[in-house]
């Protein structure tokens, strides 16, 4: 389950089955950047989405295949604000600051804060979506979302709609 995103500010090159996205310049200029879109992808929030979206109804097989068309279609928040554009820059500087010190708790959750204000997430809502990675079996990708175990389901009226 999940997608793994990483930050490679080099022209390396890599096996076919990896794609390789990188934000093109027209977008910079409106506060997009590859630091921002690894922030987001890797969020949480994105996890929840793809499992609700694409993942299996069978927790045991609970993976998400990510393909060029289903990448198209994910919610990336709009930076349509100067409000948005400056929480997008936050998270550019806190990935890229990740980047020199792999497993800071303080700064995951710090991205994961600003990803959830441009979602605009309210605290029951994150629980729950926190939540719902206790449902599904332990794999490599919620271990390491929640390094020390997911917290404990809660219930809702129904899903946070993402889009």
């Amino acid at each position: 389950m999940g997608i793994n995103v990483a930050l490679d500010p080099t022209d390396a090159y890599c096996p076919q089955s990896v794609y390789v996205y990188r934000v093109a310049e027209h977008w910079t200029s409106r506060g997009y950047s590859d630091g921002y879109l690894v922030g987001v992808l890797s969020s949480r929030v994105m996890h929840y989405y793809l499992f609700k979206r694409f993942g299996e109804i069978d927790s045991a097989r609970a993976h998400v295949k990510v393909t060029h068309e289903r990448l198209a279609d994910f919610p990336i928040p709009l930076l349509d604000t100067p409000e948005r554009v400056k929480l997008a820059a936050e998270i550019n500087g806190k990935v890229n600051a990740m980047l020199a010190a792999p497993g800071n708790e303080a700064l995951d959750r710090e991205i994961e804060d600003r990803v959830a204000m441009l979602f605009e997430l309210r605290a029951k809502e994150r629980a729950y979506i926190n939540g719902q990675f206790g449902l599904v079996h332990s794999n490599e990708t919620i271990d390491a979302l929640f390094p020390h175990g997911p917290p404990a389901p809660i219930s809702l009226d129904e899903d946070p709609e993402l889009l």
